[in-house]
């Protein structure tokens, strides 16, 4: 029924859908954390709208143009304005979420949103800069994975092995320090985390992760760019 629609209809009404759509994903997805099934959820809204752009990508581009320089202006007035709590403003799900849809839809429709490869990196990359606190790594890896994803499906080049090494280079007094046995049962998954937990920072369960994640990221953007 919504192909019938957006292939036969006004194009006037694509772009109001793709725009609809748009705005309620931002809304879901800023209560869209880390249960897998939410970002299941997520997902399917992220494909269905991705498949919606392709019946018209010139209208894909101007959309995806003007949403992803608000996302870069959104960015910048919190580097400008560095209070107390500006990186929780940008370092959430429904910011994550955002981001990585239009990652899928540059993958999906790479030949014609090429042009948009370069501002997403760049705001991807300006995210990641945002802070290097430690506790962050989780969402520091998926946007990491967001970059492999670009290389691995646009065929580009993006120079980013520094950002997955911090751990090791500006936090290797953290990766040294004491630690302590973990107490609960097990660490909460990275993939539906944002940030550590204060409990869970210093044990030593936390910091082998860190080091195995780091690496397997390592290796899997680096695989990736040398296809």
């Amino acid at each position: 029924m919504m192909k019938h629609l957006v292939t036969t209809g006004d194009k006037s009404y694509l772009q109001n859908c793709l725009k609809r759509m748009y705005m309620e994903f931002t809304k879901e997805s800023k209560a869209g954390g880390g249960g897998l099934g939410v970002q299941d959820s997520l997902r399917i809204a992220q494909n269905c709208f991705c498949e919606l752009l392709r019946f018209d990508l010139t209208e894909a581009y101007q959309l995806g143009f003007l949403y992803i320089r608000q996302l870069c202006l959104h960015l910048r007035n919190i580097r400008n304005n560095m209070g107390a709590d500006a990186v929780k403003n940008i370092y959430s799900w429904q910011f994550f979420n955002c981001v990585k849809l239009w990652v899928l839809a540059l993958c999906r429709h790479k030949k014609e949103l090429t042009l948009l490869i370069h501002p997403v990196v760049q705001l991807i990359i300006g995210t990641i800069k945002l802070t290097n606190n430690i506790k962050y790594f989780p969402f520091h890896v998926k946007l990491f994975q967001l970059i492999s994803m670009i290389c691995q499906n646009t065929n580009e080049f993006v120079p980013a092995s520094q950002y997955m090494l911090y751990p090791f280079e500006q936090n290797v007094s953290y990766l040294n320090s004491k630690a302590h046995k973990l107490e609960d049962k097990m660490l909460p998954e990275t993939l539906v985390s944002i940030k550590i937990s204060k409990k869970h920072i210093n044990t030593i369960e936390q910091k082998d992760r860190i080091v195995k994640e780091s690496l397997e990221e390592l290796l899997d953007y680096l695989s990736g760019a040398s296809m």
